[in-house]
């Protein structure tokens, strides 16, 4: 567990689904699930790496230490407040999914932090 005082960065990794012959439809959308095996293997390879995972559908939603993230990702992101809004995550640099989970991962984002109102 990340230190409180330790900057955590939150992003979601989208699994390729199971490849289908017919478009999605609510009847249809449990074929186009990515196989189990796939998201154990995800999950495990990212928690050695000093991520928590929590599974959704057809993704995972992760957090991991600043640090970690950039050293497993090979990026420098922007600290500061300036970071945790949602203009710096959409402007935040491609992340390439490395090649163990490049069969399985369609696509690695940083998830924007909410914005208080009030």
């Amino acid at each position: 567990m990340a230190d409180k005082h330790e900057v955590v960065v939150a992003f979601d990794v989208l699994l390729r689904g199971a490849a289908g012959e017919t478009i999605p439809t609510v009847e249809t959308i449990d074929q186009f699930r990515p196989p189990q095996k796939a998201v154990e293997f995800c999950v495990r390879w990212l928690s050695r790496h000093g991520a928590t995972c929590h599974r959704a559908d057809f993704s995972l939603a992760c957090e991991m230490p600043l640090d970690e993230f950039e050293r497993l990702f090979d990026l420098k992101l922007q600290r500061g407040e300036s970071a945790k809004s949602r203009a710096a995550a959409a402007a935040a640099p491609s992340i390439s999914v490395p090649t163990e989970l490049a069969p399985y991962v369609e696509q690695i984002t940083i998830t924007p932090q909410p914005e208080m109102f009030g």
